[in-house]
């Protein structure tokens, strides 16, 4: 699997959203979203970004690169 942004993405909707970010739970994201990777890369562009280049050195660090 190549580390792509689409990659994250896929990653972050697999995940599902937080519970702390649902609408429901004093969060900012209505309780309807499913694919929180999509709603965060369009939505918060820089959460989205610092997100996954974390999430990115971390898959380095598991693949030993």
């Amino acid at each position: 699997m190549r580390l792509t942004k689409k990659a994250y993405e896929i990653y972050l909707n697999e995940l599902g959203v937080p519970r702390d970010e649902k609408w429901s739970n004093g969060g900012r994201i209505k309780n309807s979203i499913k694919k929180y990777g999509t709603w965060l890369r369009n939505n918060d562009p820089v959460m989205f970004n610092v997100g996954y280049n974390e999430w990115k050195i971390d898959q380095k660090y598991r693949r030993g690169l």
